[in-house]
């Protein structure tokens, strides 16, 4: 049971709340009142929009605040804000609440000259919520925005008592590093408690629950939801002590368990919530000491740790047959569903590869499935993400060329805007015999090519096989093949276009 919900004693309780009092005195008096007057506002109509903007407008600094946090670069896709109103209606209710919300926890943690330390444990905050958000997005959860306040508000008990046990902390600090043991039994024998208990008393006196999506009885999307939030708040933590270090690899461990997804979709999720956190960072002007993308591993397996009985099972058991992967029309479903979705929040068009890469292996059934991205200079064609068996070494191999001659075909394929079935002449006439070039180099006699183009512009091209497995690809396969790839590059075309629109308002 996540630590939001278990029972915690009487003893720990009042030890527990004897801190929270230090600090509602000291560390943060002004927030419970912010977090009070946003409650009320829970809707998009008129009434709430309209009483919103006059509490905002009420306070000159905070307003100020919200419209640099609302025309970062994590935000700027939306076009330009320049007023609190246009800021409810390009952004709606939920993320103006969450600007507000962050822009008082900054003020709260700031006043005066905060150590480094405080700043860092902020950046690990929004760090740690940037990273659930996106999580969430990947499950394909409509509450994205809801998991980061309650990632955000989670966060608060490490948060609040920076300002009041400053000594406490940087023990806590100095014992993982030196014993390595996890976050939260240092916390336990420094404090007599974890810090995720006192964050949910903080949540309870403030009256926090309503920007946490909680129950007593939470359902399987709840659990997920708490998951995810409790491992990126785990990860965002320890990554002071490097990306190397035992504690990160453990925590690493543990979300590629706990996630139900793809080794490089969660590296995926990696990369793109630190740099956005950065984004985020900056734009509420927050410097952090380190960058949590530095040193960011390139495999997702390669810092994988299993126990040592783990190894030994491993070296015992013999390697098994792979087991090809049955169609699930559920899944598929859902993933076209989860990319109109993606779609409609505007979601990074990495996301929409994870959900049409991951749909076409787990929801249509296709036993390798790939993504390739074309550079720069629209030269070479190379691979950016692949799942399925044997996945790294058809990485390796999907590097073409596309001016040679040889790999012509590819170049033809971007120009005609069309899907190719290799064994499937009468699907494509038109196409030349170099794709023989391509079969020699992946080893594979039976594959399916769709090209990503978007205004024109060549972006990259879906491949997939069922090599692994040996069974033949059918014209079932291509039609759900083709349906999966086209609605990825009409999203991909949609976040284009509200790019364009945006620049247009800005430079208007």
């Amino acid at each position: 049971m996540p630590p939001f919900l278990s029972p915690i004693s009487k003893e720990r309780r009042a030890l527990i709340e004897s801190w929270v009092e230090k600090i509602q005195e000291e560390s943060l008096p002004a927030f419970s009142k912010t977090v009070q007057e946003l409650s009320s506002f829970v809707d998009e109509d008129e009434a709430d929009l309209q009483e919103l903007s006059r509490v905002i407008k009420q306070d000159a600094a905070l307003s100020t605040k919200i419209l640099r946090a609302s025309n970062s670069v994590y935000r700027t896709r939306r076009g330009r804000i320049n007023t609190i109103s246009r800021a409810l209606v390009m952004l709606g209710v939920k993320e103006v609440k969450k600007i507000c919300l962050s822009c008082s926890l900054i003020d709260g943690l700031t006043e005066g000259s905060p150590p480094q330390e405080i700043v860092d444990e902020m950046s690990m905050a929004f760090h740690s919520a940037t990273q659930a958000r996106l999580f969430s997005l990947l499950r394909g959860d409509p509450h994205s925005e809801e998991v980061f306040l309650s990632a955000l508000m989670m966060n608060i008990g490490p948060l609040a008592i920076w300002k009041v046990a400053h000594t406490e902390m940087e023990e806590i600090k100095a014992l993982v590093k030196s014993e390595e043991c996890p976050l939260e039994e240092a916390e336990e024998k420094i404090f007599g408690f974890i810090l995720a208990e006192l964050s949910r008393v903080l949540a309870e006196k403030w009256k926090l629950n309503e920007f946490l999506l909680l129950s007593k009885e939470p359902n399987e999307k709840e659990e997920n939801r708490f998951k995810e939030i409790t491992l990126s708040t785990a990860l965002a933590r320890a990554l002071p002590f490097g990306w190397e270090s035992k504690v990160v690899n453990g925590v690493l461990v543990s979300i590629q368990q706990s996630i139900k997804a793809s080794p490089e979709a969660i590296l995926s999720v990696l990369k793109d919530a630190s740099r956005e956190m950065v984004e985020m960072a900056t734009s509420f002007g927050i410097s952090p000491t380190t960058e949590p993308i530095d040193g960011i591993p390139e495999s997702i397996e390669a810092t994988k740790q299993f126990s040592e009985q783990q190894q030994k099972e491993t070296t015992v058991q013999e390697i098994e047959p792979y087991l090809p992967v049955q169609p699930n029309p559920n899944f598929q479903l859902e993933s076209l569903r989860n990319l109109s979705s993606l779609m409609a929040s505007g979601a990074n068009p990495t996301m929409y590869i994870l959900h049409t890469v991951g749909g076409l292996h787990r929801g249509v059934g296709l036993d390798r499935v790939l993504f390739s991205i074309l550079n720069d200079t629209r030269t070479t064609l190379s691979a950016r993400l692949a799942v399925g068996p044997e996945n790294e070494e058809l990485r390796e191999q999907f590097s073409f060329q596309i001016q040679e001659e040889q790999h012509s075909f590819l170049r033809e394929l971007f120009q005609e805007n069309e899907p190719f079935w290799r064994q499937n002449t009468e699907v494509n006439q038109s196409l030349p015999s170099g794709s023989d070039c391509a079969t020699k180099l992946l080893h594979a006699e039976d594959y399916f090519l769709a090209p990503v183009v978007v205004s024109k512009k060549w972006v990259g091209m879906f491949y997939a096989d069922m090599l692994p497995s040996g069974r033949s690809l059918t014209s079932e396969l291509f039609d759900s093949f083709n349906q999966f790839t086209i609605q990825a590059t009409i999203a991909f075309q949609h976040f284009e276009f509200s790019k364009q629109a945006a620049q247009m308002k800005e430079d208007n």
